[in-house]
């Protein structure tokens, strides 16, 4: 996080700028699915309840129950995971095969591209499971999240790392041309002073397993590009690291030129422009703020719930422990009987 430039939204390291691409987690992920619909496009008036019911094939009443107990915005992985399993093995459906799939596919989704909560699923990922498996591309969603979350953590140093991390420190060591550290043997300071330390001739511009081929820097009278999630929406700039990808690995410079605007704009139109960019800026901060509010809440309310079964299985243990002393005294005052007629 400490490397991570929200305002241009790259890393920088020692004027080094590198940020992930829409070509580059495309071949990262393989993308599984064939895209024939376009990007994936929020809709903001679909409900989670019937988005999950839609997906799943399961009534809205069950699905309305489970996110009840999932505090209305996340269903537990674990009744997800049964039920996948259970949808699985009996074929009471025509569609159970299918079913089956699609919680599969949520699972994935959920804990490992778009991760929520260490016990919960975030519903809304639901309709990015809809549309990725109807053709739609979820990369650009992943990527939105990504940044988004980056942003979010950078600025308020707090909060958890969504958009795959995984993902994103396979991306950022396939960077490098330095063999990997074996983090057990390091602490985070000496990581730290490793990656300040880096040089660009230490960086390898192009993965082995990237394409190559043309690369999207930005959209039609747009400076960047347009990145669209389920929780919003974000700008990147892949240009000022395309310059990096293209040139030669024994001849890096630092700093890609920032690219021009495509046509002059008067001073009102920029302030307009800059107001317009703060609001969305702020707006989805805010929207980090309620996700992460959530699932601290979530788990907080799963800690309770824990408690209280701690707390019940105690009190069940006292009363076992009562039970068995009182056998033990009857047994004990049945034994003086017999010894002492």
């Amino acid at each position: 996080m400490e490397f991570w430039d929200p305002e241009h939204a790259v890393f920088n390291f020692q004027g080094t700028e590198l940020t992930p691409t829409i070509e580059e987690y495309t071949a990262l992920i393989q993308r599984p699915m064939p895209t024939t619909q376009g990007i994936f496009v929020p809709n903001p008036f679909a409900t989670i309840r019937s988005q999950l019911s839609n997906l799943l094939g399961i009534p809205t009443l069950e699905i309305h129950q489970e996110l009840h107990q999932g505090w209305d915005h996340g269903i537990r992985i674990a009744w997800l995971s049964d039920w996948t399993l259970l949808r699985a093995l009996t074929p009471s459906t025509t569609s159970y095969q299918r079913d089956a799939c699609h919680g599969f596919l949520l699972l994935v989704f959920s804990t490992l591209l778009f991760p929520y909560s260490p016990n919960l699923i975030d519903g809304a990922i639901a309709q990015v499971v809809l549309q990725a498996v109807g053709g739609h591309s979820y990369v650009e969603a992943l990527l939105a999240e990504t940044v988004q979350s980056l942003d979010y953590v950078r600025e308020v140093r707090r909060g958890k790392m969504r958009g795959s991390p995984h993902l994103l420190q396979i991306w950022l060591l396939a960077h490098r041309l330095v063999p990997v550290i074996p983090p057990p043997e390091h602490n985070f300071s000496e990581w730290r002073h490793f990656w300040r330390e880096l040089t660009p001739a230490r960086f390898l511009w192009v993965a082995r397993w990237n394409p190559g081929g043309p690369m999207i820097t930005g959209c039609l009278g747009i400076v960047g590009v347009p990145l669209l999630s389920h929780l919003g929406s974000t700008l990147v700039f892949p240009s000022r690291g395309s310059a990096s990808s293209q040139r030669s690995q024994a001849t890096p410079t630092p700093r890609a030129a920032p690219t021009p605007a495509p046509e002059a704009e008067s001073s009102t139109q920029a302030a307009m422009r800059t107001e317009l960019r703060a609001i969305r800026e702020e707006r989805d901060r805010l929207r980090c703020e309620l996700v992460d509010s959530r699932a601290e809440v979530a788990d907080y309310r799963e800690h309770q719930t824990e408690l209280a079964r701690a707390r019940a299985q105690v009190a069940h243990l006292y009363r076992e422990m009562a039970r068995l002393s009182a056998k033990l005294d009857r047994v004990r005052a049945r034994a003086r009987d017999i010894s002492h007629p």
